[in-house]
């Protein structure tokens, strides 16, 4: 999702009411920490309570981790109903980090032959022709870097409004979610010709994927990604987990704080930001898929390349290549990765290449922030 919805979103959930029974909060066992005992601790924890304070969440969670130095630590509370406080193994929702995912299943299905990300879309999805405009036109490549010109739902007026009205309606399956904001609307562009974030986009990738493996798309997401990790903590289904931690929004501005589970747990499940996981797993992810060969060397180079230069046709195309975005110039070089935001949550992965190093963290407030601390972590080796 994109977090710059937020004040969209917000805007109108403030015309509804906020009242409701809160879900039982979760009762999370001790953490294991010790083994974050590391020279740097305390400047680590300095930098993350100096970001908590300053965004005024109620919880954050970080890791990084480099070549001979892992640290993990987190502040704040994960349920302010029953005070519970954030530990480093709370679960949360990863936002768009999750389209890392559903993009790396993709070139997995790519390289047993069923997927082509060159194809046309029409060729896996024939029912979309005469609904989504030029689907006969672009292709999977197209979609995983966003250059198809499909509008993206997130910013329509009928999934606003459905979100304000009822939030359990917007956990719908790719066919429903497409027929119900994508079926006649206009592109954005010819496909090729524009670069514009969609999820819709990441939506008719999911379809593709259950499509030719004949599977719920997010069972293969478990069978090709989380269960070849080991990524024991990170799921896919909408459950009241107890060790997950509540996502809040502060829809008066006036920093009071209300619960937005409701409105962010509709789109767990999903391709476009359905994954729910922890920082340790999302660490593993990140190393899994960029050092230790859930990919390809071919397919990993593929997903990593940045089709810049002079004749680019959107500055967009510069910072997206296929599931990842790709940051430039940071404080520690350049980066791969994502960023994940719903109505109550932010998060961000990030991978430096040059430095092999893993940067992670999560907080249950939206809104944008300032994440050199994470840089400023990792440049303290």
């Amino acid at each position: 999702m994109k977090p710059t919805n937020f004040l969209i979103i917000s805007t109108c959930l403030l015309l509804i009411s906020c009242t409701g029974e809160v879900a039982p909060g979760p009762e999370v066992s001790d953490c294991n920490t010790s083994a974050y005992e590391v020279p740097n601790a305390t400047f680590y924890e300095s930098l993350l309570k100096e970001y908590w304070l300053e965004t005024g969440s109620p919880g954050v969670v970080a890791m990084i981790s480099q070549p001979g130095n892992t640290w993990a630590g987190a502040v704040g509370q994960a349920d302010l109903e029953n005070g519970t406080a954030m530990q480093t193994c709370h679960q949360f929702q990863i936002g768009s980090i999750s389209k890392m995912f559903t993009a790396a299943t993709v070139l997995l299905l790519q390289e047993e032959g069923k997927i082509d990300i060159d194809e046309k879309v029409s060729t896996y999805l024939p029912q979309l022709k005469g609904n989504i405009e030029h689907v006969d036109v672009m292709t999977v490549r197209q979609l995983l870097n966003h250059t198809a010109g499909v509008p993206d739902y997130y910013y329509m007026q009928a999934y606003i409004l459905d979100m304000m009205n009822d939030p359990s309606s917007i956990k719908r399956s790719a066919k429903e979610a497409l027929r119900k904001y994508n079926y006649g609307k206009k592109a954005d562009f010819f496909p090729g010709e524009g670069w514009n974030y969609s999820n819709s986009g990441y939506v008719m990738l999911g379809w593709i994927i259950a499509e030719v493996t004949k599977k719920p798309f997010e069972g293969v997401v478990k069978e090709k990604v989380i269960d070849p990790l080991g990524l024991t903590d990170t799921y896919m289904v909408d459950f009241r987990n107890p060790r997950r931690a509540k996502n809040y929004v502060d829809l008066s501005g006036k920093s009071v704080l209300i619960e937005s589970s409701k409105y962010d747990d509709g789109v767990i499940g999903t391709p476009e930001g359905g994954v729910v996981s922890t920082v340790q797993d999302l660490t593993a992810f990140a190393r899994g898929l960029f050092t230790r060969g859930l990919l390809t060397a071919e397919s990993l180079s593929e997903m990593m390349f940045v089709p810049c230069g002079p004749d680019a046709i959107d500055e967009g195309v510069c910072g997206y290549t296929l599931g990842l975005s790709y940051w430039k110039n940071t404080a520690y070089g350049d980066a791969f990765g994502h960023s994940g935001g719903e109505v109550g949550m932010e998060s961000l992965l990030l991978y430096f290449v040059e430095h092999d190093a893993v940067g992670v963290f999560f907080r249950n407030r939206n809104g944008p922030s300032r994440k050199q601390f994470l840089f400023d972590m990792l440049i303290k080796e």
